[in-house]
């Protein structure tokens, strides 16, 4: 019981109750099973609250055509913060094989696993508050560069390519300066919102600075992210942005949003910080270009 309260593992959590139950009744088979619509023993205890006891299931009329070998069935609701989160169930082939006794004991062991598997959910948000961004839930600055080493590291090692890059909203400063700073999150959100649409889910996305975004392109050529890149870049410029203010209608803006980047070369050996460095010379380029474009750092 003791180590029970250190899994931080849901799988592990699973397994150590259904063997600490066996271990406590010296009897029986135990599942301890998230709650789905299907089953219908966890169905009937979520719906009525209350924990089950079955001496003979093909003869209870509240689970007509309820296909199983099972005979006596034993159950317990499993919840937390008032989450429902599933059932630990007993059974067996045998008739009439659990008690009341039996049922009063495992609701005691039904509250260690409903608190271990909330510690659990717990430390989980933990982490990913540790590693996402308050304002645009993508990852922060220190989570991305931490990957940026690991990521380069494998490219070279097993010759996949890989795209590193910044993107920066154009001209933001005119919008906190203008409208507010809640006017300036509300883009940075709904840039965060379309980056989140339009990388795909092998691409690790993060916001880097204020104004700024980086990603991580991984198993992507220099010609293949140019042209995912101009596509978010065309996108931004003709999404609307309807900016809430204190008046009866949100101002209109037009934003856009200037991007550089930089693929993995065989022939050069740079390090992460190096990588960053030219990355933002790209993005240096896009700006003094006019802004509102994507260019890539070529290796001279």
């Amino acid at each position: 019981m003791q180590t029970f309260h250190d899994s931080l593992s849901e799988k592990e959590i699973v397994y150590k109750s259904e063997d600490i139950a066996f271990r406590f009744f010296g009897k029986g088979a135990w599942n301890l099973k998230k709650y789905s619509d299907d089953d219908k023993i966890a169905y009937y205890i979520k719906q009525n609250s209350v924990p089950l006891i079955v001496r003979n299931i093909v003869e209870d009329k509240r689970f007509n055509n309820y296909n199983s070998e099972k005979t006596s069935l034993i159950a317990v609701p499993i919840e937390f913060n008032g989450i429902f989160w599933g059932v630990l169930e007993g059974y067996s082939y045998k008739e009439n094989f659990f008690s009341q006794e039996n049922l009063q004991r495992l609701s005691m062991i039904s509250g260690v696993i409903a608190t271990a598997l909330n510690n659990f959910y717990l430390y989980k948000q933990l982490q990913t508050l540790a590693i996402a961004d308050g304002l645009t839930s993508l990852y922060t600055n220190a989570y991305f560069k931490e990957r940026l080493g690991k990521e380069l590291s494998r490219s070279r090692s097993n010759k996949i390519p890989l795209s590193l890059g910044i993107l920066d909203i154009d001209h933001f400063k005119n919008v906190n300066d203008k409208y507010g700073h809640q006017s300036g999150d509300f883009v940075l959100r709904r840039i965060a919102f379309i980056l989140r649409l339009n990388f795909r889910e092998s691409d690790f996305v993060a916001r880097y600075g204020c104004e700024e975004f980086a990603f991580i392109m991984l198993h992507t050529s220099s010609k293949e992210t140019s042209k995912i890149l101009e596509k978010i870049r065309a996108l931004v410029e003709h999404e609307d942005f309807f900016i809430p203010v204190e008046s009866l209608l949100p101002v209109h803006l037009k934003i856009t949003v200037s991007i550089g980047f930089i693929s993995l070369s065989d022939k050069v050996e740079a390090s992460e910080k190096e990588f960053l460095k030219n990355a933002d010379k790209a993005l240096y380029k896009a700006k003094i270009l006019g802004r509102n474009r994507v260019e890539e750092y070529i290796y001279e």
